[in-house]
């Protein structure tokens, strides 16, 4: 009788974990898929302005960081089948579990900061572009090279960062909601 008492909780933590589990790994691939052409387009098509060499190489990390946090998110979603697991002796310790978190959670941070390093290098080498152009309709637009105008391809690198930050934040923001179900 006292196992019904403690059941209904952990079946309610194990049911989050599946439901956030897979939530974060479809958010997180499907945004890593996306940004990953966008990606792809941008390398081969951008020139080789200032920050743009180092923008790219903090974004594709930060890309291979969202392939390891939905790797994390399946664990997760894996995590919470284990965790529905009548019998306790089977079922993964309070300490596994936080542990299984912490490493999504610093996998994120981790693929944050990355992407964050790209998208500042990559903004910058936007605001030189831009500040090459000069102001309104001036003689900036007249002698410029194609090169030196902000083009649709730039703002796809910056959409492919946002995506990547988006997906990292979401598998944060699920990482430590379960954090926090499982620490009661």
């Amino acid at each position: 009788m006292a196992d019904s008492t403690t059941n209904p909780p952990v079946h309610k933590i194990a049911s989050e974990f599946r439901l956030l589990g897979w939530a974060s790994f479809w958010f997180q691939v499907v945004l890593a898929v996306v940004a990953a052409g966008m990606l792809l387009l941008g390398a081969t098509s951008i020139g080789s302005g200032a920050g743009v060499g180092g923008s790219l190489l903090f974004a594709a990390a930060g890309l291979v960081g969202l392939g390891v946090g939905a790797y994390w998110a399946f664990r997760f979603a894996r995590m919470g089948r284990k965790l529905g697991v009548v019998d306790k002796t089977v079922r993964p310790s309070r300490a596994e579990t936080l542990a299984l978190l912490r490493k999504g959670i610093l996998t994120n941070l981790i693929g944050l900061v990355l992407i964050i390093l790209g998208a500042e290098a990559f903004s910058g080498s936007l605001f030189f572009k831009a500040t090459r152009m000069g102001l309104g309709f001036g003689g900036g637009l007249l002698n410029a090279n194609s090169s030196d105008l902000i083009q649709l391809v730039d703002i796809f690198v910056v959409l492919a960062n946002t995506h990547i930050i988006a997906a990292h934040f979401f598998g944060l923001a699920s990482s430590l909601w379960l954090v926090n179900r499982v620490a009661r």
